[in-house]
């Protein structure tokens, strides 16, 4: 049976300064969680579509429309959830059930109606869990503050006792004053929408089952506001009291050279310090990922100078280990146990560095990411989503009047958009991007090469997606494994034949210490499927080169 996908989210097109944004726009999205889908922008297709300020208004707000948007899934006296295919004139019919929900934290809230990060009960997933300021976990011995890292000590939710809160509070209807029922609905952490998601807290036609359907997105978590621009945000001052000013961190940066994908699109984080920053970093998430792992090697090499704050950037130093096991699995490479690992780590390093100072509701969400991996055996992010939404900010900017077909206008543009996409059959390639067919005189030493028949067709090309939404190209560098023996290979070209990838490669051997050393001649075809990751990498010599690594055991 295939299982559903939801992703939610708030779109602000046109001026963000403007005092009045009639334009914000309130999006929803779908997509099959089987197969490439998750991860492919196109593949998330359009389910709701309306202005912020219209959902508002709303009975039910936000949730009642998320409602109505699924509803469209179910048959009329037909419980079950599901959708029509037509095909060549013939009509499919599957049944399909919800399995996930993914969205910022803020979008979470309001589809589901938990009081979240801004209640005294700040976690969903968690009965006892409740906000270190509220000091409740002094007066009641069965509360923990969200500092708590011991997870024996956490009381966790389920979909019953989510339904057992609302329909209690479906008894207390009508029976408690106004001021009664907002402490009733605090101390429980959920509110009672019955135009909502959920309603009164009985299964009724969509069976929702939110505890098994949330899904935390890493990217809000980390790197939105989140715990890595908190964390460097602080680091900062602790380094200029070292002697390393963001001076010196700019300085730095611009030595390295990102893979193409990235310094192509701005996307490297390069400059993210030519301005001096205060408080949390600000910056966009796809800078933060850029420049992490090059502000851990610069704290790398100048251990010797950071005795007196040895234990904040250990804290920093453990969040990157963080990312880099986050990273891991997406391709499969390692496992929910190694991600709650490395996350009990750096929560025990940060608060052994800064107490409670730093905390936010996130440290605590980012806790329960290894058990939602497990529950929904995929780890996805906002990513593929805040490129979806260009598509409608396109339309929503262009559009000059705001009127009574605004929201109409810009969704039926976005499903034209959708359905175009649908007929690109490069949507879903792995493989060379654009080949073209080699001249004979290549063809022929491919052919001995690998060995392949005179009569096999083989092409080239300078990028290629080595897998779903990971981009190499020519002068890019890539680890890879092969035989046990970890390599760096520099890209020349992208070669094909049929369903076979390899990448043509210049080896560069490992120096120890993240060094690597240009391997003269040594040139190599390599299955691009063992392609691990493209690096970032500063240049010491000529043939000898400081790698970024996705760990620092190189």
């Amino acid at each position: 049976m295939p299982r559903i996908c939801l992703y939610a989210d708030e779109v602000s097109p046109g001026n963000q300064l403007r005092h009045e944004s009639t334009r914000k726009i309130q999006i929803l999205y779908w997509a099959f969680k089987q197969g490439p889908g998750v991860h492919v922008d196109q593949l998330w297709f359009t389910l709701g579509l309306a202005r912020s300020d219209r959902v508002n208004k709303v009975k039910g707000g936000m949730s009642a429309f998320v409602k109505a948007a699924l509803m469209l899934f179910v048959e009329p006296h037909d419980v079950r959830a599901g959708f029509q295919i037509r095909i060549n004139d013939e009509t499919y019919i599957r049944f399909a059930n919800w399995t996930t929900f993914i969205a910022d934290e803020n979008a979470l809230k309001e589809a589901f109606d938990f009081k979240g990060a801004s209640g005294i009960h700040c976690c969903p997933m968690c009965v006892n869990i409740v906000t270190e300021s509220s000091d409740l976990h002094h007066w009641n011995a069965s509360l923990r503050p969200s500092t708590c890292i011991n997870q024996n000590e956490w009381i966790l939710q389920t979909n019953n006792g989510v339904r057992d809160n609302l329909q209690f509070l479906t008894s207390r209807m009508g029976a408690a004053t106004k001021k009664q029922w907002e402490d009733l609905t605090k101390t429980i952490g959920w509110n009672l929408n019955p135009y909502g998601l959920l309603g009164f807290g009985l299964p009724g036609e969509l069976d929702i089952q939110p505890i098994s359907m949330i899904q935390f997105d890493y990217m809000h978590i980390l790197i939105v506001s989140g715990v890595w621009n908190h964390e460097l945000g602080a680091l900062l001052p602790k380094l200029k009291q070292a002697g390393f000013s963001q001076a010196d961190l700019h300085e730095y940066l611009q030595g390295f050279k990102w893979p193409k994908q990235q310094g192509s699109h701005a996307a490297s984080g390069k400059n993210i310090f030519r301005k001096q920053q205060s408080g949390h970093i600000k910056c966009s998430a796809s800078e933060a990922l850029g420049v992490f792992g090059v502000v851990r090697l610069f704290l790398s090499q100048h251990m010797d100078k950071f005795e007196a704050i040895r234990d904040e950037v250990a804290s920093y130093m453990k969040l990157c280990e963080v990312f880099d096991v986050i990273q891991a699995c997406k391709n499969n490479f390692k496992s929910a146990s190694d991600l709650h690992h490395a996350i009990h780590g750096f929560v025990t390093a940060h608060l052994k560095a800064w107490g409670s100072e730093l905390w936010l509701p996130k440290h605590h969400y980012l806790q329960h990411l290894p058990w939602m991996l497990r529950n929904h055996s995929k780890v996805m992010s906002c990513f593929v989503h805040e490129r979806k939404h260009r598509v409608a900010k396109r339309f929503a900017e262009n559009l000059r009047f705001v009127g009574d077909h605004f929201d109409t206008s810009i969704l039926k543009d976005v499903i034209y958009c959708n359905i175009q996409d649908l007929g690109n059959k490069e949507i879903i390639q792995e493989g060379i991007v654009k080949p073209v067919d080699a001249d004979p005189a290549l063809t022929h030493a491919i052919q001995l090469a690998l060995g392949l028949q005179a009569g096999d067709h083989v092409q080239y090309g300078f990028d290629c997606r080595y897998s779903f939404g990971a981009l190499a190209s020519a002068d890019d560098f890539v680890l890879f494994t092969i035989d046990g023996e970890r390599l760096l290979g520099q890209v020349q070209s992208f070669i094909g034949s049929g369903r076979e990838v390899y990448a043509h490669l210049r080896v560069w051997k490992p120096q120890g210490h993240n060094m690597f050393k240009k391997s003269e001649g040594n040139m190599l075809l390599c299955e691009v499927s063992l392609i691990e990751d493209v690096v970032t990498y500063t240049t010491l010599a000529p043939d000898k080169m400081l790698v970024v690594p996705t760990s620092l055991h190189c």
